[in-house]
């Protein structure tokens, strides 16, 4: 059976109850197919990955009990940046995706004089709130457990003059 495992934005601790809100109820319960008394590992990218069981489903909630912290090395030593042309349509998260599962730690999506994708200050925010959960779902599937840092998009020119980011 394969490992279920789902990224959290609370803190975590041995004990410690999350309540879980509607998408994380439809991910457990239609797409993993999980029910009460299930174990799922858990975790939120600052506090290690832990083991929970399934207390409670309810209408689009569900309570999960966490156990124990389970030691995780997945993580790469080597911290590698990535500054990354933002492309259109799905290829941009495909790069995100790749990109997390091979460890990167941060990518700096970044706009090209010649780019097509021409993105305002809302709507870049959207974006990269959506490349932010691309990477989390990333981290689910590849064991990682610290997300990597997605940055605002920005032009290319302005990236070049900023100092350089500490990853």
């Amino acid at each position: 059976m394969a490992l279920k495992r789902l990224h959290v934005a609370e803190r975590l601790a041995a004990g410690a109850k999350l309540r879980l809100g509607e998408e994380a109820t439809r991910y457990l319960g239609r797409v993993l197919r999980l029910r009460a008394g299930d174990t799922v590992h858990v975790f939120n990218g600052d506090d290690g990955e832990w083991s929970a069981t399934i207390e409670k489903f309810g209408k689009g909630r569900v309570v999960l009990l966490l156990h124990d912290a389970i030691e995780n090395e997945a993580e790469p030593d080597l911290k590698i940046h990535l500054v990354q042309g933002i492309s259109r349509g799905e290829r941009m998260d495909f790069v995100v995706q790749k990109a997390t599962e091979l460890g990167v730690a941060r990518i700096s999506p970044v706009l090209t004089d010649y780019g097509v994708v021409k993105l305002d200050g809302q709507r870049a925010e959207k974006r990269r709130e959506h490349w932010q959960k691309v990477a989390a779902s990333a981290c689910e599937q590849c064991g990682r457990v610290r997300l990597p840092l997605v940055d605002a998009p920005m032009p290319l020119n302005a990236w070049f003059g900023q100092p350089p980011p500490s990853v």
